[in-house]
């Protein structure tokens, strides 16, 4: 009788490699399911070793490690000794000779995976002395197979390692000197996965992971000064991110060096912004996780300071796409890396400086000078509150001047600092309000999406510390311009100033409704809008809504009139929420 396999032969394994492979969609989804349904028996690991040895496709190599990977998690402990012994020695031949990188590491990370269950019984005494001849071979290919192979074993075995460790450090030290750029690079990878060993270590295994930061702050060095390495010094870059993390302190004595080497390639107008970038979150998570260490250095965090300010004033690349979201400019890059300083470091070191550069830029006849003296104001409110509260009659007399300015962009900075100041300054920057407000109603209306954008979120932010009778004076400039932007401008420009409106109405309360006829038709509109990209400024008029009929009572026949709207979005909100 035939036998229900015999009616549904094996599928042709090299057929569904090869169709994970393309582009058909629905061959990669058939072939990926007929495969997870092969890996349930460990006979397919034979296979799938002969082809990660054997293919001529690298691809299919590749293909076949990272499927192995999977296999040998599930079943290792079903193979026979005899099985896993020609594995080992396998996967050992073909690190060495296999010529492809992607396929190599794909190999390495196979070999970590059995390393998990073989060295831990003590089933695999060879394999450090593989790893020690192929780390001393001429042969860079073999040099770069140790490394990779060494950061394997430190993230599948490293409690197996520790005693090691001082002969390991030596490897990574020797990688990272080596004449072979990938070899340098394997090296940097791997310190990852050994600082984490390290960090669980004694103080004088720390000491000795010191030396190997000073190493990889020489490759950093050496790929920056040759301007055509930046994947290395990016690499190098987000080690260090990653190593200023650590609760062990592994950068030691070279935070100073990772710091200023971090500053010198982030301000260079001359490197790549994605590279600049990189440098800069190394300073942010420097000031993050190690305040106290930096903030020791006062003189470094002035130098910091003084060239972010500079930062914050350089042009956008002309080849830079504004409608690339991923990509930021110079100025802002620089600006959130300030902020982030201002946050974590002593105030006291930051403030004077930027204040400094603040007066001294805002006299400057070019434009982005003016601007980044205010953006820089404006990042700092925060973690400087306190001496910035102190020095208001300093500080509002810039701001004044940015809204008077004739640069459209300047003006918009000095909307933003006052926005800023208004939410971290409080309540000492409200007395101002007199000389703020008359300065931000023009700019409401004078066409430029960016500024009205920032002035509506200053509006918001001041008008919501008001008490009635401050705002009354300004109550029909204020509708009638929020007004105005409403009916204009986009989205995310209608949300902030429908926000402005609810801070204004909460803050007017009675006073609001003789003003109430020529803002109901707009509540309505926003309140009636059913697409998904209205459902923020949705949101807002109905915030508003609620706060009129707290300020004026339900007794206000204009109001009722509006309330089945009202109640009709709260319950599709609910209705939502419930699904």
């Amino acid at each position: 009788m035939e036998s229900q396999e015999d009616r549904n032969p094996a599928p042709d394994l090299d057929a569904l490699l090869m169709a994970c492979l393309s582009n058909n969609t629905e061959a990669i989804k058939a072939a990926e399911a007929a495969l997870k349904r092969m890996t349930g028996s460990p006979a397919l690991i034979p296979q799938l070793l002969l082809r990660a040895t054997n293919s001529h496709s690298p691809e299919v190599r590749q293909l076949s490690a990272v499927l192995l990977r999977k296999a040998v998690s599930k079943h290792w402990t079903k193979l026979t000794d005899m099985d896993r012994l020609h594995m080992q020695c396998v996967l050992l031949d073909q690190l060495v000779s296999e010529p492809h990188h992607s396929v190599r590491r794909s190999l390495g990370d196979l070999v970590g995976v059995v390393a998990r269950f073989a060295v831990a019984k003590g089933q695999w005494p060879g394999l450090l002395e593989f790893l020690g001849r192929c780390s001393a071979s001429t042969d860079s290919g073999h040099r770069e197979v140790a490394l990779a192979l060494l950061g394997s074993l430190a993230e599948h075995v490293a409690g197996h390692l520790a005693e090691h460790i001082s002969s390991l450090n030596q490897v990574v030290a020797a990688g990272l000197k080596d004449t072979a750029v990938e070899v340098r690079r394997a090296a940097v990878r791997v310190m990852e996965p050994l600082a984490a060993l390290v960090a669980d270590r004694g103080s004088a295994e720390v000491e000795a992971f010191h030396g190997l930061v000073a190493a990889l702050l020489e490759v950093a060095s050496s790929a920056y000064s040759s301007r055509s390495d930046d994947e290395t010094l990016v690499q190098c870059l987000q080690l260090l991110v990653e190593l200023c993390e650590s609760s062990a302190p592994l950068l030691g004595k070279h935070l100073p060096a990772v710091v200023g080497l971090a500053m010198t390639v982030g301000t260079d107008n001359r490197a790549e912004l994605p590279t600049r970038e990189a440098a800069l979150e190394v300073l942010h998570w420097v000031a993050r996780f190690k305040p106290k260490q930096l903030g020791r250095n006062k003189d470094l965090v002035r130098q910091v300071v003084s060239a972010l300010c500079t930062m914050a004033g350089e042009a956008a690349p002309p080849d830079l796409d504004p409608d690339d979201e991923g990509t930021l400019p110079p100025a802002k890059l620089a600006a959130q890396a300030l902020d982030a300083v201002a946050l974590y470091l002593p105030s006291q070191t930051i403030f004077p400086g930027v204040l400094s550069f603040a007066n001294e830029a805002m006299s400057s006849q070019q434009g982005p000078h003016r601007e980044a003296a205010l953006t820089c104001l404006a990042v700092i409110c925060e973690g400087c509150a306190e001496p910035l509260r102190k020095r208001l009659k300093e500080l509002i007399p810039l701001l004044l001047a940015g809204l008077r300015d004739p640069d459209a962009a300047v003006r918009g900075a000095a909307a933003f600092a006052l926005g800023m100041a208004a939410e971290y300054l409080q309540p000492d920057v409200v007395d101002y309000y007199k000389e703020v407000l008359p300065l931000l109603f023009p700019l409401m209306t004078e066409g430029n999406a960016d500024v009205c954008e920032r002035t509506c979120y200053a509006l918001d932010t001041f008008c919501e510390a008001l008490e009635g009778s401050e705002i009354v004076p300004y109550l029909e400039q204020l509708v009638s311009g929020l007004g105005a932007v409403l009916t204009v401008t986009g989205p995310a420009v209608q949300e902030l100033a429908l926000s402005a409106l609810a801070s204004v109405v909460a803050a007017a309360r009675k006073d609001f409704e003789p003003y109430l006829a020529p803002i109901l038709p707009v509540l309505h509109h926003f309140l009636s809008c059913t697409s998904p990209a209205m459902i923020p400024c949705r949101c807002r008029a109905t915030e508003t809504m609620g706060l009129l009929f707290e300020g004026l009572g339900g007794d206000c026949a204009q109001l009722r009139s509006l309330a089945p709207a009202v109640a009709d979005f709260g319950l599709q909100v609910v209705v939502r929420a419930s699904k």
